[in-house]
């Protein structure tokens, strides 16, 4: 498929808009998006969950272009992914408990820091950034009341005002994820 246009939340929420008003039957002619960000992917795989708009595999209209390994991972289980070739973008599912010491996550946490840094930010700015994704992942155990269903992600790409870095965490039962970006 051709890239088109990103995959943003605007363009994910009014197709699901149209959707839950019974107003998009089929696809929309022309309609071509290309997944440049977690966020909106990740919401575009909740929406496809819930069956309110089609799942990834059926969405023809959509090219995941260089998040494809992430949404194989995302759709493979695992408790944890971070991309073997670079190391710029991964994720952490939560569990039902968690104490925040756990191996795992340190290591997450360490592979975020370090894609920040690579990425531009002062290292500083790089450790609060995994302060946030700590942060987030909290809420998730203290808020949503289904703290297995929840993730915990970064990407991290050269530093520039087109290609943000973000740290952000969702849930099933917390809704759209919070979006931090530089």
């Amino acid at each position: 498929m051709n890239a088109g246009k990103p995959l943003t939340f605007a363009a994910l929420d009014g197709l699901a808009f149209a959707a839950e008003r019974s107003r998009l039957s089929g696809v929309p002619p022309g309609l071509a998006l290309t997944a440049r960000a977690i966020g909106p992917l990740v919401e575009l795989i909740q929406f496809g969950a819930a069956g309110l708009l089609p799942g990834v595999d059926k969405a023809r209209w959509l090219s995941l272009d260089r998040l494809a390994a992430f949404e194989a991972a995302l759709r493979s289980g695992r408790k944890q992914w971070i991309c073997p070739a670079t190391k710029a973008i991964g994720f952490h599912r939560t569990s039902d408990a968690w104490t925040g010491e756990d191996a795992q996550w340190t290591g997450f946490g360490l592979a975020a820091q370090t894609a920040a840094a690579v990425a531009g930010f002062h290292p500083r700015i790089a450790r609060q950034f995994v302060g946030a994704l700590g942060e987030m992942a909290s809420n998730i155990y203290e808020h949503s009341g289904v703290p297995s269903s929840g993730i915990a992600a970064y990407p991290a790409d050269r530093l520039s005002s087109s290609s943000p870095t973000a740290v952000w965490g969702f849930s099933k039962a917390c809704g759209p994820p919070l979006i931090m970006r530089r």
